[in-house]
């Protein structure tokens, strides 16, 4: 018969050959755009990920199997130093899955990409930005305003980073009504955006599309590119620091020289890695259900410090704990119901 999607991986982990986080990687390796990516994936294939799990499990039973023992022999009354040692050992765990947790952002841009949108007025280089980025012609780049009247979307590989990049039409007030539709998308682009990258021109006055740029981006996770540094400077990185306020992020760069763009690219890895370290992609969350599986588990661990302090019996401990390590054998299927399992191998493409 056909090979039902991701079958031969589903096998593997029906076999034991591979864990659910494991098989999982399968997928995410033929899938990733970047070197770095890969690296998540191949370290999430070769064990990285479980290992972390795993002993957080192996922990959470230990401490399970003394409170057994401790109910089982009530004579010993060891119960004070014992509930002592089991908050001790919770507020590690716990601490183990906020330094996890911390790299679910990085994890699931690494993975799926980060939505960008170039944008700014007319002929201000977000087209030849576009094509500096993806180191290719790409996008149509004249001297004429106006000549992206459509976005154009592409993934360009940014220091290691999968930049799902759309070059919007500059944004202006005009008559033209394919123009007008451009411009439009581009406005909405803005709104689903996870990084705007706003272009101005350094050699022209601010003017009041510069201004409507700017208060499209306020509030938002955007850096602002001061081009045409190669041209006479009219406008200074402080000036539109001014205008954009002091907590925006300004960067000096010319499209036609490539000056500036490490400078660029070192902006845009300090933000998708923030509270995280490169080079720890193998033990990175790459998933919302990864992530959420983690928080389900601390809200457990959190539940059994509760009891502790409430000095309830040791049994209500061991719920708690029990919640606790099941909830993380989710992440590896030790625990995982069958329709979860389906659920995850329907995304594979078939002869996986």
């Amino acid at each position: 018969r056909p090979a039902e999607r991701g079958e031969f991986t589903k096998r593997a982990f029906l076999n034991g050959r591979l864990d659910l986080s494991e098989a999982q990687a399968v997928m995410d390796i033929i899938q990733a755009r970047t070197e770095t990516s890969l690296t998540m994936a191949a370290g999430h294939l070769t064990g990285h990920f479980s290992k972390e799990i795993q002993a957080m499990r192996h922990d959470i039973l230990g401490m399970i199997a003394h409170i057994e023992a401790a109910i089982d022999f009530p004579e010993d009354e060891v119960d004070d130093i014992l509930t002592y040692d089991i908050e001790k050992n919770v507020v590690e765990i716990r601490n183990k899955i906020a330094n996890l947790l911390k790299t679910a952002h990085a994890g699931r841009i690494l993975r799926d990409g980060l939505l960008t949108a170039i944008i700014g007025k007319p002929n201000v280089g977000k087209s030849s930005l576009l094509n500096s980025l993806l180191r290719e012609e790409r996008a149509i780049v004249t001297d004429v305003p106006g000549t992206t009247r459509d976005s154009i979307e592409e993934y360009a590989d940014v220091g290691g980073i999968p930049l799902r990049i759309i070059d919007t039409a500059g944004i202006r007030a005009t008559d033209d009504v394919v123009e007008r539709i451009g411009v439009e998308k581009a406005r909405s682009y803005v709104k689903e955006a996870s990084l705007i990258l706003a272009l101005f021109d350094a050699s022209r006055p601010l003017d009041s599309e510069d201004a409507e740029i700017l208060k499209l981006v306020r509030g938002r996770d955007a850096i602002l590119l001061l081009n045409k540094d190669d041209l006479a400077a009219v406008v200074t990185p402080a000036m539109l620091q001014e205008r954009a306020g002091k907590d925006a992020t300004v960067i000096t760069i010319s499209t036609r020289t490539q000056d500036g763009l490490a400078d660029l690219t070192d902006a845009i890895t300090a933000k998708v890695y923030a509270g995280t370290q490169a080079g720890q992609e193998g033990t990175f969350v790459t998933d919302a259900r990864q992530a959420e599986i983690l928080r389900q588990a601390d809200e457990h661990l959190e539940a059994s410090i509760r009891t502790i302090e409430a000095s309830m019996g040791l049994d209500f401990i061991s719920i708690d704990l029990r919640s606790a390590w099941e909830k993380l054998g989710e992440l590896t299927g030790e625990t995982v119901g069958e329709d979860i399992i389906n659920e995850i191998f329907s995304k594979f493409c078939i002869g996986k």
